[in-house]
C-alpha cells in the first residue's frame, strides 16, 4: 500500500510516454475513445470517435487500448482516466458526447423496444452499452437536455421492464420531476413509461395514476394508436386486481383502436389478456385457446418480451387452478424465453411456480433447489412485484420441510441461474 503511489506516478508516465508516441491522428482518436464509459465495438469507435481498424490496431499495439475477452474493446481504469483528462482538455469532449449520444439513441431506437415499434426486439443490442448509455443519461441531465435524456430512456422502454426497472425508474424520476415543458407527443410517451416501471416494481396504484396522466395526454394530442395502448395498460391494472369486468370493457375498447389503426402488435396484447379475462372468469378452456393464439403471433412477431411473460402468468394462472401439469409445462416453456431476455421478474415468478408444483407432487428436494435458487437471486436485490407474491409461493413451498428439501435448498443456493434454468429443464 506504502508504494502505491509511486506505482501510480510510474504508470501514468509510461502512459504519456505510449502516448506521446503516436502520432496526431492517433492522439485525436485516443482522446476522442475517452468518451465510452464502458467498452465498445468497432461501429461505434468508427461513428462516434471517428476510428478505423488500422487506428484501433494502432492503439493496441500502443496498449492503450485492449480486447476484452466479449471481443469489444476497452481501456483500462488508469488508462481510460488520462484518455478523459486529455480529453476534457481539448476542449472536444461536448461535441464528441454529442455524437455518442445520437449513436446510442439510434441504436435503441433501432432495437424495436417500445410499445409502437413493431419489429423484432433485440434487448441484445443494447444490452452491452448499459455503462455509455448511463453516462449519456447522466450527461443529459446534468447539462438540461431532458429530452434527450427522454428519448434514450424511453426507446428502452422493454429493457427497463425486463432488466432492471427499478433503475428506470430512478432515471424517469431525475427527468421527470422537474417538470419540464415537453412536445406533447414526448410527455404522452414519457408518462407511460414511467408509469410501466412503477407498476412492474409493484407500485400498482402509482404506475396505473402515471398511466392515466399519459393516456389524457396521448387524447389531447389526437393520437389514436397511443389511447388504444394505454387503455390495454390500464385494463391490466384493474386485472391487478381482479376487476374483470372493467378489465374486458377497457380491453376490448383498446382491441378496436388497435384493429383500426392497424397495430397487429398491439392487438396480440389484448387477445392475451382477453385471456387472462377469460380464466379469471372461470371459463378455462377458452382462455387457454386466447392465450395460446396470443403467443403464437408474438413469436411469430419477434416479440420476445410479450412471448416469455405470458407463458409465466399463463403458468401462475394455471396454477391457481390447481392445474399441475399444465402450470410445470408452461412454467418450463416460460424458462429459456425470460433467461434469454434477461427478464428478472418473470423467471422468478416461473421458478416458484416450478417449486410450488414439486412441493404439492411430493418432489422435496427438486422443490428445495429451485427454491434456493430463488433466494439466492433475491439477494442480489428487489425484484419488484414478485414481492407482494412471494409469501403465498414461500408458504406452499416450506410445507414440504424436510432433510431433502434442506439438501436441495442448499444446493440451490450454490447455482446459478444459467444452471438453475438448466436442471429446471432437465429434471422435469
Amino acid at each position: 500500500r506504502r508504494d502505491a503511489p509511486e506505482r501510480q506516478r510510474t504508470l501514468r508516465a509510461t502512459i504519456l510516454w505510449s502516448y506521446e508516441l503516436l502520432d496526431e491522428d492517433d492522439q485525436l482518436l485516443f482522446r476522442h475513445l475517452a468518451v465510452f464509459a464502458g467498452s465498445f465495438d468497432a461501429t461505434a469507435a468508427e461513428e462516434v470517435a471517428g476510428a478505423s481498424l488500422d487506428t484501433l490496431q494502432s492503439l493496441v499495439e500502443h496498449s492503450l487500448i485492449r480486447r476484452w475477452s466479449s471481443g469489444r474493446l476497452g481501456m483500462l481504469e488508469t488508462i481510460h482516466e488520462f484518455a478523459l483528462e486529455r480529453l476534457e482538455e481539448s476542449g472536444e469532449a461536448e461535441a464528441i458526447r454529442c455524437r455518442l449520444a445520437g449513436f446510442l439513441l439510434a441504436l435503441a431506437q433501432s432495437a424495436n423496444l417500445t410499445d409502437e415499434a413493431e419489429g423484432p426486439q433485440r434487448a441484445d443490442l443494447v444490452a452491452p452499452e448499459l455503462a455509455n448509455l448511463r453516462t449519456v443519461l447522466e450527461w443529459s441531465h446534468t447539462t438540461g437536455d431532458i429530452e434527450l435524456g427522454l428519448r434514450l430512456a424511453i426507446a428502452l422502454e422493454y429493457f427497463w421492464t425486463a432488466t432492471s426497472p427499478f433503475e428506470g425508474r430512478r432515471w424517469f424520476d431525475l427527468l421527470l420531476k422537474p417538470a419540464p415543458q415537453l412536445p406533447g407527443d414526448l410527455r404522452a410517451q414519457a408518462l407511460r413509461v414511467w408509469g410501466g416501471v412503477t407498476f412492474i416494481c409493484g407500485r400498482f396504484d402509482e404506475g396505473t395514476r402515471l398511466y392515466e396522466d399519459s393516456l389524457a395526454a396521448y387524447r389531447q394530442l389526437g393520437d389514436e394508436l397511443g389511447v388504444g395502448i394505454l387503455l390495454w395498460r390500464i385494463a391490466n391494472s384493474h386485472l391487478a386486481h381482479d376487476d374483470t369486468i372493467t378489465a374486458r370493457k377497457l380491453a376490448e375498447e383498446s382491441g378496436a383502436l388497435m384493429r383500426h389503426t392497424r397495430f397487429p402488435k398491439g392487438e396480440l396484447m389484448v387477445l392475451g389478456t382477453l385471456g387472462e379475462i377469460e380464466l379469471l372468469e372461470g371459463n378455462h378452456d377458452r382462455g387457454l385457446e386466447l392465450m395460446r393464439k396470443s403467443i403464437a403471433l408474438a413469436e411469430e412477431m419477434g416479440y420476445s418480451w410479450w412471448t416469455a411473460v405470458s407463458l409465466a402468468v399463463g403458468a401462475e394462472r394455471l396454477l391457481l387452478l390447481d392445474r399441475l401439469e399444465d402450470a410445470e409445462q408452461w412454467a418450463l416453456d416460460s424458462l429459456p424465453e425470460t433467461f434469454a431476455i434477461g427478464e428478472r421478474q418473470f423467471l422468478l415468478l416461473g421458478l416458484g411456480v416450478l417449486a410450488r408444483v414439486a412441493a404439492q407432487t411430493d418432489r422435496a428436494e427438486r422443490a428445495g433447489i429451485l427454491w434456493g435458487v430463488i433466494e439466492t437471486e433475491e439477494a442480489q436485490g428487489p425484484v419488484g412485484q414478485w414481492e407482494r407474491e412471494r409469501a403465498a409461493y414461500e408458504a406452499a413451498v416450506l410445507a414440504v420441510e424436510g432433510p431433502d428439501f434442506q439438501g436441495g435448498r442448499d444446493r440451490g443456493r450454490r447455482l446459478s441461474l444459467s444452471e438453475a434454468v438448466d436442471y429446471a429443464l432437465a429434471d422435469a
